[in-house]
């Protein structure tokens, strides 16, 4: 397993735990933005090619857990679509460029 997808999976990890721990907490309680932001910005670092990631903003200063919740199910479903797509994208490519049809006669 490459290391990138080691930290591909770190990530989707770390935002799956996120979302099981504030299931059943007060939406309305307040969260500082810090944890969520530096979540974000190494998911963007690990997903730089996926759209869904790099259009969920960043806090600015404090949030609630409602928002909080909000943003971290959006990223869930940006990663875990890509990382759905990502396998099936390379034996695309892997079976386009064995094609005995694209070799020089």
């Amino acid at each position: 397993m490459s290391i990138m997808c080691t930290v591909n999976r770190q990530v989707g990890h770390a935002i799956d735990a996120a979302i099981q721990n504030l299931k059943d907490a007060d939406r309305d309680t307040p969260v500082p933005a810090g944890d969520f932001n530096a979540l974000l910005a190494q998911a963007r670092r690990v997903f730089p090619d996926v759209i869904g990631v790099q259009n969920i903003s960043p806090f600015d200063g404090g949030s609630r857990i409602g928002e909080l919740q909000f943003k971290l199910s959006l990223l869930q479903g940006a990663i875990k679509d890509s990382l759905r797509i990502r396998p099936a994208v390379a034996v695309v490519k892997r079976n386009f460029t064995r094609s005995p049809y694209l070799s020089d006669p």
